[in-house]
């Protein structure tokens, strides 16, 4: 029997879907509903319906999980920037690491690797050093957050996730919106000494200056730079660790760089280190930042990773090669793999950050399926508390002859 949209429905939470969804089933049909979690019986009304699954929002809980908590934010359930409050905080971390392995079997095709335990931020409220605000209709200019549907906007004053500094500003809107000429949409962006730089699109805002490891970045506020400080340290000291075993000590290929972060703080141990990354403002930043550390070493350059890694790696590769990939929520282009495949074998590692653990299982199955590669270790780390989101870091090594389909009888080994 299939469902219909307005419909009202008794259903047993089973899982947590990647999204933050609940997971139930009715007829069979797979049913996602909204702030519902696993162990709960709710009754949800349907928002959406198709062949395959269905949508809900939660309208009564009738048996309520020992995991469920009441959210701090006053605007939590029409703002769309969290989906997780409702949950317990170690319960967010347990249920993104198996969201986590569940994707890398499904779509990656992997289970032989070694995990370690999710990383829990040590702040899972006040992380975030930016957030991208969009004006809402009407006069005078008002400021908020995409609501859950996608499509409307919610004005808020404050949020929750964000920096202290970062909420100040917000408490008096005039502060950012009344010098711009009300934009349609503002970045805030603050940096480790609290000051917030406000931006409308990429115009002359001063940088900002991000201190990270104990070393000082320059920062646009539209160039990327990760959103969680103390998670972002424990992720780099954690790549250290990698990059610093065997003999790693050739050339550092920093794909995707950004602003010279991974360059500068994991590049010092190799013999040359280049980065490449699309935003020219950005490898602008990159080559000033890693100037006081040893410029002669470092070259940053401006182009498509998927035109430019061949041509640099085949050039400058050197034994003992690393290539790191921090790709957008895309993931890694279709060519930069292939290259990959069939690199030379001084490049021995290849290491992979994402922020979407789907797409990356995606490139590790086009990557490792039938080598040269294989999965060797994957760590999980919570940037993104409250959210549903995921930052996920991987060690790839040169196959060694062991299999490591889905088939392989060797079992995940937790760290």
């Amino acid at each position: 029997m299939s469902v219909r949209i307005g419909q009202r429905v008794e259903c047993a939470v089973e899982d947590l879907a990647f999204g933050g969804a609940g997971v139930a089933r009715v007829d069979g049909m797979a049913l996602f509903v909204e702030d519902a979690l696993p162990g709960e019986e709710v009754i949800a009304e349907i928002t959406e319906a198709s062949k395959r699954f269905a949508r809900g929002r939660t309208l009564k809980i009738s048996v309520r999980s020992a995991e469920r908590v009441n959210p701090p934010c006053r605007y939590y359930g029409q703002c769309g920037g969290c989906q997780l409050q409702h949950l317990h905080y170690d319960a967010q971390v347990e249920w993104k690491k198996k969201q986590v392995i569940e994707l890398l079997r499904r779509i990656g095709g992997v289970s032989n690797y070694s995990l370690t335990d999710s990383v829990a931020s040590p702040n899972p409220y006040g992380y975030r050093n930016t957030i991208r605000l969009h004006r809402l209709p009407g006069s005078p200019a008002r400021y908020g957050y995409y609501c859950r549907d996608g499509r409307n906007l919610i004005a808020i004053s404050r949020c929750l996730i964000a920096q202290h500094a970062i909420n100040e500003v917000l408490s008096d809107d005039k502060k950012y919106s009344d010098s711009m000429r009300a934009p349609a949409e503002i970045i805030l962006h603050a940096g480790t000494d609290g000051t917030v730089a406000a931006c409308a699109g990429r115009g002359n805002t001063p940088d900002t200056v991000e201190v990270l490891c104990g070393v000082r970045f320059s920062v646009h506020p539209t160039s990327f730079f990760q959103v969680n400080r103390a998670v972002a340290t424990l992720l780099i000291e954690k790549m250290r660790s990698w990059t610093e075993s065997g003999d790693c000590r050739g050339a550092f290929f920093d794909c995707y760089c950004g602003v010279g972060v991974f360059s500068v703080l994991l590049g010092r141990s190799f013999s040359r280190v280049i980065g490449i990354d699309h935003d020219a403002r950005a490898v602008a930043h990159a080559r000033a930042n890693s100037a006081p550390v040893d410029n002669r070493k470092f070259s940053f350059i401006s182009g498509r990773v998927e035109d430019s890694l061949q041509k640099i790696c085949t050039r400058h590769v050197l034994p003992g090669s690393v290539v790191l990939l921090d790709p957008p929520r895309t993931g890694v282009g279709e060519g930069v793999v292939n290259f990959l495949r069939e690199s030379d074998r001084c490049v021995e590692k290849i290491i992979y950050v994402s922020c979407n653990p789907a797409t990356l299982s995606r490139d590790l199955n086009r990557l490792c399926a039938s080598g040269p590669w294989r999965l060797d270790e994957v760590a999980v780390f919570d940037m993104f508390p409250q959210t549903s989101h995921i930052e996920v870091c991987c060690s790839i090594v040169r196959e060694t002859g062991a299999d490591q389909t889905e088939g392989s009888t060797t079992s995940i080994a937790q760290k």
